[in-house]
């Protein structure tokens, strides 16, 4: 059969199209993102706003040394700038586009491989705030794109990643190991990358946006005594997508953690048991030397029996501050106590609550609560003093809770 002319024409246009649209489709592994809009931040800091859907854009543009910027005139070059440093503060911000999947990203960029600090992947920046706008939509938090699974590997992993694997990607400050390679103890810092310091002027935030984690310690992460920068969740929905691991939304150590606007927080083990979730793999906030809730109401439900929803791992002091008006909720199913302290080897000191004018602290609870521990509050470390700070219309409600409110050195439940 012969072809018209007409055909062979159309033939060719289709085929063009095609090679066309190859070239302008999306790759599949994305890259440091381009067309990036110039302003400000909250603070009167240089910010770069760039639009996305998709994890590697982010974290390839962040840890990116320039930032790409669109061009200021119509018909211009683009332009160029160096990206914020220790020195030049300033923030990244991302606005998300549509659904945000899960992305290997979070298993290829990983640390605590092996004795050396050197392999100890630190991926916050001094000086290099974070702002990702979720605009509502969906972001699954996995290496992969069943959220189902889970991941685990959250940052006390030894060197060697035994235990619960070895540390995952995500944006994280790291100083040092919290696992010593040789004894496998906790507290040890490593032999090198003790210099890391991350001011809390360095700001990460995640705001309007429902959060799929299946990564234990959630997408921002601070490990160190000298690691603190600002992680600020607003109108934020963060649910574990695992049933039975990889669950913890918050790893931080000594970094300061703000809530503001209405926020829910998920921690929920599945099946009937009262112990089917993974031990270390289910709290609340992991590390947690400074919470505080900005303004709004923060909510968690929980039902975890091998864990609780304060772990306060490594850290020696803790604050816990409600602002004027703010509101914390915890709705407490199985949960193996309130605190947990790994303070056989140092103690916890200025154990303060801090609650301002007309704040409201609400905890329930149900019969299962605290049967799987030993039915008390704090436990299995040496609280020296609680300072209870509470101004005009302040309250504190515990309904039905059969946990004792002890204080002391309480690793017997005394």
């Amino acid at each position: 059969m012969e072809l018209s002319i007409l055909s062979v024409k159309k033939l060719i246009v289709l085929s063009a199209l095609a090679f066309g649209l190859l070239f302008m489709a999306k790759p599949t592994t994305a890259a440091v993102l381009t067309g990036g809009v110039l302003g400000e931040d909250e603070f009167g800091r240089p910010q770069v706003t760039f639009q996305t859907d998709n994890w590697r854009d982010m974290m390839d543009t962040y840890l990116s040394p320039q930032l790409n910027l669109a061009p200021i005139n119509e018909g211009s070059s683009p332009t160029i700038r160096a990206n914020f440093t220790a020195g030049n503060h300033g923030t990244i911000r991302f606005e998300v586009t549509g659904t945000v999947f899960g992305n290997n990203v979070w298993s290829q960029i990983m640390g605590n491989q092996a004795a050396g600090g050197s392999v100890n992947q630190d991926t916050i920046r001094e000086g290099r705030s974070l702002y990702i706008d979720g605009n509502s939509n969906t972001l699954y938090f996995d290496n992969d794109t069943t959220p189902t699974n889970g991941s685990g590997g959250r940052g006390d992993s030894n060197a060697q990643g035994t235990g619960g694997g070895p540390r995952r990607g995500w944006f994280a400050g790291v100083q040092g190991r919290t696992s010593n390679s040789i004894s496998g103890s906790v507290g040890v810092p490593a032999q090198s990358n003790d210099t890391v310091t991350i001011t809390p002027e360095t700001r990460l935030t995640l705001a309007n946006a429902t959060v799929i984690n299946s990564i234990t310690g959630g997408v921002f992460q601070a490990r160190g005594r000298n690691v603190k920068p600002t992680f600020t969740y607003k109108d934020v929905r963060y649910i574990n997508g695992a049933g039975t691991t990889s669950a913890t939304p918050i790893y931080a150590h000594y970094a300061h953690i703000n809530f503001s606007g209405t926020n829910y927080f998920r921690v929920w083990q599945s099946g009937t048991g009262n112990l089917t979730g993974s031990d270390n793999q289910g709290e609340f906030i992991e590390g947690g030397a400074h919470v505080e809730v900005l303004d709004g109401h923060t909510a968690l439900d929980y039902n975890w029996g091998n864990d609780q929803p304060f772990f306060m791992e490594v850290i020696d002091r803790y604050l816990l501050r409600l602002h004027e008006d703010a509101k914390l909720t915890m709705n407490l199913d199985t949960s193996y106590a309130m605190y947990w302290s790994r303070s056989q080897s140092h103690s916890i000191h200025n154990f303060t609550w801090d609650f301002q004018k007309n704040s409201e602290f609400l905890v329930t609870s149900t019969a299962r609560t605290g049967i799987t521990g030993l039915n008390t509050w704090f436990q299995h470390g040496d609280y020296r003093t609680w300072d209870f700070n509470m101004a005009e219309g302040a309250r504190f409600i515990s309904h039905n809770s059969s946990l004792v409110m002890n204080i002391g050195r309480s690793n017997t439940g005394g």
